[in-house]
Parts: structure tokens; C-alpha cells; sequence
């Protein structure tokens, strides 16, 4: 009870609701086409470790990659753009302000997310980082993230206190002090390509249990195995949904863990 678990850096890994920042990374990087097409098949094994997805998708499109959340197609496709320069894939995640503190008004214990620095990644780490694994983020830095993408790409420090005020006087206005981004955090093409994923997962992807709503929801699904005490329990799993809606003009953003 003593943590603040929407603003905590969790122990956990954030799972798949992370494949979006490293699809739009790769997106920005190499201009991959939705329609590109990508091998799966059940497991992967890469450097003696082994990956797998929940189902055998066998060959799908980049798009079907993030709505069936497949962790080997996620893998390949990193190794595609970043095998030769995986500091390239930590740099795209700072400008989404994904490594960095959010200086939140209200404080966490661990505000700065736990995110290796390059020159001490291991042969795996941008693999495995892609998929939600071997990092930690706090929940509110990934909503704010996905709330970027609602938002026409530009990131908004997020406050939960607008402005002090004494009677009618307005003391001090915290919207003067929000940070927010000049230039979006992705390109156009990449957006469009970013929000035809998110609405595919509620249509036909793993989060179609939020299929038809008058209003249209877009988002991303997350599990990952929960991590105590540095260990993974088999069988308990931390799971999340990130999205937006209405899904054509946005107005809230949600994270649900």
C-alpha cells in the first residue's frame, strides 16, 4: 500500500503494451510498409534463448505484428532495422520520453525508468526491451506515451493539478510550467501507420473483447510474466491495456493494469 503503483518505475516489465514504441521506432527508422511480411512460427530461439508467442501466427503482415501482439515477429523485425545500430533504438525511446523522469507533481519513490545504457546492453537487450521484457516503466510513462499518438503525436508532460488558487485568485497556473513538445514524436506517415495498429487490435486483434462500442476504442494489450524479487513466478502474470478513444477524434486516454 505504501506504493503508488501508477507512478512507480514497477518491478515488473511493462510486456507488450511496449511493442508500440518499438514498432514506431522502427517505423521512423526504416519506413516499413504495413503490408511487409514477417515469419513466426511458435518459437524462436536467438543467442541459446528461446522466445515464444501464445499462438503459431506462421507468416504475418508488419500490421498483424502488433495486432496479435507477436513477440517473434516484434523480434525479427528488430533485428531487421537495428541489429547494426542498437543505440539508434535507445535514442527514439528518449525522444519519446520513455528513458527519462517525467517530474510528475506528485513524487515516486524511482521516478527514472530502469533502461540500461547502450554501451552495457548484451547481445539480446534491444531484442528482449522490444517485447516489454528487461526494462521497467512506470505505468504513467507509457500512458503518456500512447496519450502522444491520441494526441496528433505531440507528448504532453501530464499534471494532475492545474492551478492554486486563494477565492477567485489564481495563485500560480501550472499549464505555464508544462513541458510540452514543439515537433511531434514520430513523422506523419508513421502516426497513420501507428493508429491503424491500435484500432486493428480492438477489431481483430487481441482486444476485440472491446469491439463495438458506438464510440470506438484503440489501444494496445500487455502481459508479461509478474517478477518478484527479481525472480518470474510461472503462471502469474501482469497484464495491461493502454488506449484511446472515441478512436477517430480522441478525448481520453486510459491505462487499465
Amino acid at each position: 500500500e505504501f506504493a503508488n503503483h501508477a507512478i512507480e518505475v514497477s518491478e515488473n516489465d511493462p510486456g507488450s503494451v511496449f511493442k508500440l514504441p518499438s514498432m514506431m521506432a522502427m517505423l521512423e527508422e526504416a519506413h516499413l510498409p504495413l503490408t511487409d511480411m514477417v515469419t513466426t512460427g511458435g518459437k524462436y530461439t536467438v543467442f541459446n534463448r528461446t522466445m515464444s508467442d501464445s499462438h503459431d501466427y506462421g507468416t504475418i503482415t508488419v500490421q498483424g505484428v502488433i495486432e496479435h501482439s507477436s513477440n517473434i515477429g516484434t523480434i525479427k523485425l528488430m533485428q531487421r532495422v537495428f541489429s547494426q545500430k542498437q543505440a539508434k533504438y535507445y535514442d527514439y525511446l528518449k525522444k519519446f520520453h520513455l528513458i527519462e523522469p517525467l517530474d510528475f507533481q506528485i513524487k515516486p519513490r524511482y521516478h527514472t525508468p530502469k533502461f540500461p545504457l547502450p554501451p552495457k546492453w548484451d547481445a539480446l537487450q534491444y531484442m528482449w526491451s522490444s517485447v516489454g521484457y528487461s526494462s521497467n516503466s512506470s505505468p504513467l510513462h507509457l500512458l503518456t506515451f500512447y496519450n502522444a499518438i491520441a494526441n496528433n503525436g505531440y507528448w504532453i508532460q501530464p499534471i494532475i493539478v492545474k492551478k492554486a488558487t486563494i477565492g477567485n485568485e489564481v495563485i500560480r497556473d501550472y499549464r505555464e510550467t508544462q513541458k510540452k513538445d514543439k515537433e511531434p514524436i514520430c513523422s506523419a506517415e508513421t502516426l497513420k501507420k501507428i493508429k491503424i495498429m491500435l484500432e486493428g487490435v480492438v477489431e481483430r486483434g487481441t482486444g476485440t473483447n472491446l469491439k463495438g462500442t458506438p464510440y470506438g476504442i484503440a489501444g494496445k494489450t500487455g502481459t508479461a510474466q509478474r517478477r518478484v524479487n527479481g525472480q518470474y513466478i510461472k503462471g502469474t502474470y501482469y497484464v495491461s491495456f493502454i488506449g484511446y478513444f472515441p478512436a477517430k477524434k480522441p478525448k481520453y486516454t486510459m491505462l487499465v493494469a
